[in-house]
């Protein structure tokens, strides 16, 4: 499987490690000295340059992916992003939505599937709480039997 990962900090950088050994991973990042500093930190190909360039994406075999992620800091990037995806027919686009506001606007302009950053904390958030002791609530029915 190959994918495109656009977004050098430490979501992209997480899911570069954690993909590189099993998938053909690719790592677009703005930001040189990132970029430098991430090409060190992983064996994911790293490419310096914007991502809302078509020219760079195409770089990166956008054409070839079976995945794009896209984990920029700013949402209106991703949703662009995402867009090119979509429109190069990538079977999988899974953008971070950092701002929960925005998730509407995602869904609107057909970019469905996508990563609320605030709702991931809550769910972990509630994981955690919903621990008792070595116990761990899976299911609840009726009034929580």
């Amino acid at each position: 499987m190959k994918i495109i990962i656009v977004g050098g900090g430490e979501t992209g950088l997480t899911l570069a490690k954690l993909f590189e050994k099993e998938m053909e991973v690719t790592l677009v990042e703005k930001d040189e000295i990132r970029a430098k500093e991430l090409a060190q930190k992983t064996n994911a190909l790293v490419i310096h340059g914007d991502g809302t360039d078509i020219s760079i994406l195409k770089e990166a075999e956008i054409d070839k992916v079976d995945a794009l992620v896209v984990a920029t800091g700013d949402d209106t990037t991703n949703l662009m992003i995402s867009q090119i995806g979509k429109s190069e027919k990538v079977q999988k686009v899974v953008p971070l939505v950092r701002k929960p506001k925005n998730e509407e606007l995602f869904a609107k302009l057909g970019v469905s599937t996508f990563v609320s950053a605030a709702g991931s904390n809550a769910s972990a958030i509630k994981r955690i709480l919903r621990t008792y002791g070595d116990a761990r609530i899976i299911a609840q029915f009726g009034e929580g039997d």
